[in-house]
């Protein structure tokens, strides 16, 4: 019996039960009260934490979802939503993002922060004010103010702004050698590459009455956005086009707000075992035939 053939049956078996494979990417998001995640296509659309305060931008590890409360703080929890632990009390985070052994964190009128990954030991990056969006590189962090796109070293070193683009940039991220912009206010997406140049309008909306476009996501070719006002997700190619309604927030908090991509958690033994023995039981069941 090969290790392959396990997993491929156990894959169909997830697949044909609405259970999500095991190792899969999934589509994480936050909206006005509560942690979601889902399949990358917004089938199984679940809830991992609920009751919380004011949710706003979210990360995903190999081990952990981080997520800022302009409220109450960062948090972090397990991969499917249970041990929450508050790392920091402080208020007005928006955005959250984790690059090797520190977490980096943007408080609304205060700046660019780093953390440990249980964090402690804060140290400022970047003290301007009005900073929106944040994502980092091996060698650098990017983030918005108003609408202006900048960059700044690991160490807070060579602040340089790149580009301007929209009104009111609320999310940058960088996939691929490009550099993804949302633009809540004009309802817009772009792209620009790593020095502000070559900008690609990928999105040019109605307007704020009908969008509020605010965290980014890239996978593959796609870009997940969360978008506040018409309570979606939704993604588009990230070379343009039509915006696709993936997953409609039928929560009554709604709002989703942040967004990002990340493994699903690995299954408690019983439950692995379980899926396992019905892989093996089906394999078993078509080699006597």
């Amino acid at each position: 019996m090969s290790y392959v053939r396990v997993l491929v049956t156990i894959s169909v078996i997830c697949a044909t039960h609405g259970v999500r494979s095991l190792g899969a990417d999934l589509l994480y998001y936050t909206n006005q009260q509560s942690v979601l995640s889902a399949n990358l296509d917004g089938s199984n659309v679940q809830t991992l934490i609920s009751g919380l305060s004011t949710p706003r931008g979210i990360d995903v590890t190999e081990q952990f979802i981080y997520w800022a409360d302009s409220s109450n703080g960062l948090f972090r929890a397990d991969l499917d939503g249970s041990n929450v632990n508050q790392l920091n009390s402080q208020s007005l985070f928006q955005h959250v993002e984790v690059h090797g052994s520190y977490l980096y964190a943007q408080r609304g009128f205060s700046g660019l922060y780093r953390y440990d990954l249980d964090g402690t030991n804060e140290t400022l990056i970047a003290g301007w004010d009005n900073n929106n969006g944040l994502t980092v590189t091996d060698s650098a962090i990017y983030f918005a103010r108003r609408d202006t796109l900048f960059r700044v070293d690991l160490d807070g070193s060579n602040l340089s702004s790149l580009t301007s683009f929209g009104v009111e940039l609320l999310d940058v991220e960088v996939d691929g050698g490009r550099i993804y912009l949302s633009d809540r206010v004009g309802d817009a997406l772009a792209s620009v590459d790593l020095l502000g140049g070559d900008l690609q309008v990928l999105y040019d909306g109605p307007g704020s009455a009908n969008n509020s476009l605010f965290e980014l996501a890239v996978l593959d070719d796609n870009l997940y956005v969360a978008n506040f006002t018409s309570d979606v997700v939704q993604t588009i190619p990230t070379n343009g086009g039509a915006l696709s309604t993936l997953i409609a927030d039928t929560d009554p908090s709604g709002r989703p707000w942040g967004v990002a991509i990340g493994p699903s958690a690995v299954p408690e033994p019983s439950t692995f075992a379980m899926v396992l023995s019905l892989g093996i039981a089906t394999i078993a069941r078509r080699r006597r035939r």
